[in-house]
């Protein structure tokens, strides 16, 4: 066969003017364009006599190549080359750029005729490369497809364990008809190509790239060009659905609830400006905010408006599972070949050990570092704002996505409440402002209420299972400092004065309808902080603040945790303040009292600062007070030492309450309250004796009953008088005082 005869061999002429049927046939010809140079390369090789004879298999490995040129030509076509002296370069070229010109031709029709996805074409266009580049890809593409490409590559190379194509092998076959430049060879050999930062593996992991090193596609980029969309192992691990919390179902479709309205249009109005304005650095957009309310989704929305596709990823499990540098390859391409925007989702680290903390923050250093070299635009979506972007060599935005207001919880409530029967009695408008619950927050407690509503048989969900479902949405991250404490006390269960219990429903008020007045009638847009709600309790022990604190916590429905200030109490400076500032930060968002008893190591007064002891006392207790004001839930104290409290330090206090022992008459309603009904008795009790005569708070009163229960009953007959008078003798007995029989008049 001669040399003219050639191109017929691989090409139909009749085809020439005809667009591509499908992405089968536009492949096949790809391939025959690659056998057609082989067939001319092999047939070199062996005309120059390079080639060499056959080996047996188990001596291969001495000469390294195991066929000749004839065999290698053999096996693509059946005709061999006939043996000349030489080969007419000029020719060769000339048919190789026949067959590029008749793959280009179809290639137009099929554009202009036919809507049919040309993947090798469509790879090489999005990633901007060379024609060079692209044979790279086909060299490497072939050994997929058929294994004869390994025989001839190593033929070629003179290697039977070069299987895959060189970038010598690449840049000799490609001169058989284009002249490469070599500042392009010098690109390549730098690794400043996308060819191999996207497409092609290497074996070696040299920053430098060696002419006799070797390559291969990429089997995620191979997926690609076959038309699937799996992602890798590793990326599947790491990504993260998006999910729809907003929209709600109706007859005439889905209806998208109005909230975060103003945020979505400022995400929206930032990417569309940034996607005109072309900037030479990365940019960093940081949504951020509560967990909860959405930041995902309405990023996801605005993409989707402005036709990009995000790829939403867990920084934690990228962190903890994989190498960065290996990730962020795997994870660049992926955005590469899917045409999608890289959005990374870092929930808070601050309940994070501090040795951990750092370790992350060393990774997500490395992740932007990274970042910043390979995407124009990265999304950072964060609970936080992300302030360890700052000064960093990328524009840095941000967007807070902060809770959602009055209105907006209302509406959600509303929303969701209609897909449930609930009791006429639960008011959605007090909730709305009782509860500060994110979107997904609201839906999941519905949900679990209902749960509730059908474990109890009821009809309808009522407002116990609300609150209770709301407690279960608190998940505690204050950690060992804080204890979780079963808040079951109501009013008829506390017994005080009518003005200290006005004071409580004061504290209560605040809570329930801080909305309205701070956002509807505009309070708080005079007030920038000190928003939430803090109160100190006083007085001596046993005098009910305990249990006020835990009748307030059921009245407003929220969880309760008692914090032990021993525990954050450090003797190195600057320490204590940061261990408040944690458990403050770790309470956003929980819906719960923090409780501070015996505070009294904190307020001791110190008007004469003598040395740094006295100042530092006084530094810890501005700082709790601070964090106080700032907080914008609910925070209680209770101490004994109230009047050793510095003016300065009761300003930035919204309630004190001081808590007395109580009067005759409150003491006889403890008596009778305190004592249970079904509790059998030996004879009439004297309870209004026991109130007249001994001054007792509460606490006592309840042990007192206590222990008088245990010994009739340990003596199995039914509660005495007697039985109260030798508890009352052991209770004065533990505060020093002695009783005698005279004090109990006729009961003795």
């Amino acid at each position: 066969m001669q040399l003219e005869e050639l191109y017929d061999v691989f090409f139909q002429k009749e085809k020439e003017q005809e667009p591509y049927g499908d992405e089968e046939e536009f492949n096949l010809d790809m391939l025959r364009f690659l056998d057609l140079i082989l067939t001319i390369g092999c047939s070199l090789k062996y005309l120059d006599g390079e080639g060499e004879p056959p080996l047996e298999i188990e001596n291969a490995h001495l000469r390294g190549v195991a066929i000749t040129g004839k065999e290698v030509v053999a096996s693509l076509y059946d005709n061999s080359i006939e043996r000349e002296e030489e080969l007419p370069f000029d020719e060769i070229k000339e048919i190789l750029l026949s067959a590029i010109a008749t793959i280009r031709n179809r290639i137009e029709k099929t554009e202009e005729k036919q809507k049919i996805v040309l993947r090798m074409k469509l790879l090489g266009d999005k990633m901007a490369l060379s024609d060079f580049e692209r044979f790279m890809v086909l060299l490497g593409w072939a050994n997929y497809m058929d294994i004869k490409y390994e025989l001839i590559y190593s033929y070629l190379q003179g290697d039977v364990r070069m299987k895959q194509p060189s970038l010598r092998l690449a840049v000799s076959l490609y001169e058989l008809f284009q002249k490469i430049q070599q500042q392009e060879v010098a690109k390549l050999t730098f690794a400043q190509s996308p060819v191999f930062s996207v497409i092609l593996q290497r074996k070696e992991l040299y920053d430098n790239i060696q002419l006799g090193e070797t390559f291969t596609l990429s089997p995620r980029v191979f997926d690609w060009l076959a038309g699937n969309s799996h992602l890798s192992d590793m990326l599947r691990k790491s990504v993260i659905e998006v999910s729809d919390y907003f929209s709600v179902k109706q007859s005439d479709g889905n209806y998208l609830m109005p909230i975060y309205e103003k945020e979505y249009n400022q995400i929206k109005n930032i990417l569309c400006y940034i996607r005109k304005e072309k900037e030479e650095r990365c940019q960093i957009l940081n949504i951020y905010g509560p967990e909860g309310n959405g930041k995902k989704f309405f990023v996801d929305r605005a993409l989707r408006e402005l036709e990009i596709s995000g790829l939403f990823v867990d920084v934690q499990v990228i962190v903890a599972q994989f190498d960065i540098y290996q990730y962020m390859e795997g994870f660049y391409q992926e955005c590469m070949l899917a045409d999608r925007l890289p959005c990374f989702v870092y929930r808070n680290i601050a309940h994070e050990e501090e040795e951990k903390r750092e370790n992350i923050l060393d990774k997500i250093y490395q992740i932007i570092d990274l970042c910043k070299r390979k995407f124009p635009l990265v999304i950072w979506i964060s609970e936080e704002k992300a302030e360890y972007f700052l000064g960093q060599e990328f524009r840095y935005m941000s967007v807070k996505m902060d809770n959602l207001s009055l209105k907006e919880r209302y509406l959600v409530w509303c929303e969701f409440a209609k897909q449930y029967k609930i009791s006429q009695e639960v008011d959605l408008n007090l909730l709305a402002n009782q509860f500060s619950l994110s979107v997904r927050g609201i839906k999941d407690t519905l949900w679990n209420a209902e749960l509730l509503r059908v474990s109890e048989d009821r009809q309808e969900i009522t407002i116990e299972a609300i609150r209770s479902a709301v407690k279960q949405q608190s998940v505690s991250k204050l950690g060992q400092c804080a204890t979780l404490i079963p808040a079951t006390y109501t009013w008829d269960d506390l017994v005080i004065s009518q003005e200290q219990k006005t004071q409580l429903e004061l504290i209560c008020n605040q809570v329930k309808y801080k909305s309205i007045v701070g956002e509807e009638w505009g309070f708080f847009n005079k007030t920038a902080y000190g928003r939430g709600v803090c109160a100190l309790f006083y007085g001596a022990p046993g005098t009910g603040k305990t249990m006020a604190v835990q009748v307030i916590a059921n009245e407003l429905g929220l969880s309760l945790y008692r914090i032990d200030l021993s525990q954050l109490i450090s003797k190195y400076v600057g320490e204590t303040e940061k261990n408040i500032s944690k458990v403050f930060e770790r309470a956003k968002g929980i819906n719960a009292l923090l409780f501070f008893d015996e505070a009294d190591s904190l307020f001791a007064k110190r008007l004469d600062v003598k040395d740094s002891m006295d100042r530092s006392a006084n530094a810890q207790t501005a700082h709790l007070l601070q964090q106080m004001e700032d907080y914008d839930g609910i925070t209680i104290l209770a101490t004994n030492l109230a009047m050793n409290l510095d003016d300065a330090f009761k300003r930035r206090i919204k309630f004190m309450i001081k808590f007395t022992y109580p009067a005759k008459e409150v003491r006889m309603q403890l008596w009778q309250t305190i004592l249970p009904k079904q509790v059998p008795c030996e004879e009439e009790l004297d309870l209004a004796f026991f109130a007249e005569t001994f001054e007792l708070s509460g606490s006592s009163i309840k042990e007192i009953l206590t222990i008088a229960a245990f010994m009739a009953a340990s003596k199995q007959r039914k509660l005495s008088n007697k039985d109260i008078v030798e508890a009352v003798k052991l209770n004065y007995a533990k505060y020093g005082k002695t009783l005698s029989d005279e004090d109990f008049s006729y009961l003795v």
